[in-house]
């Protein structure tokens, strides 16, 4: 009886043991789970924050362009009645500045035929 009873509180310690080993593992799963969600939570915060950011730079980058670009096409009649003149130097003038303001590293202009008037390279 003595065995017996030996034998049942061995399986009793054995079964409290794995509860709480299981209970431990179960709150450890948990605790691991909240702080994996609250990361990617923080994270994509984070990468909305970049996001509108670049999405801001872009748009007033854009404003810009197309600020200058209005206003490049608001001179094209001065431009092509410079060109229709014909004098070499205001024409190598104005497509200097348009350059300047596209940005281009080579800046051709031709007549109504084809011919190259000015070329900046």
């Amino acid at each position: 009886m003595f065995v017996l009873f030996k034998s049942k509180i061995k399986y009793k310690l054995m079964l409290l043991l794995s509860t709480i080993l299981i209970l431990t593992i179960l709150i450890s799963l948990i605790a691991t789970n909240w702080i994996i969600k609250t990361s990617q939570w923080n994270s994509l915060i984070d990468a909305t924050t970049r996001t509108e950011q670049v999405i801001e730079t872009l748009l007033k980058t854009n404003q810009s362009s197309l600020a200058n670009e209005s206003k490049l096409v608001g001179e094209l009649p001065i431009f092509t009645t410079v060109v229709e003149n014909g004098d070499v130097d205001t024409i190598l003038d104005t497509a200097q500045g348009y350059q300047n303001q596209l940005g281009f590293p080579i800046f051709d202009i031709r007549d109504e035929s084809g011919d190259l008037l000015v070329s900046l390279n």
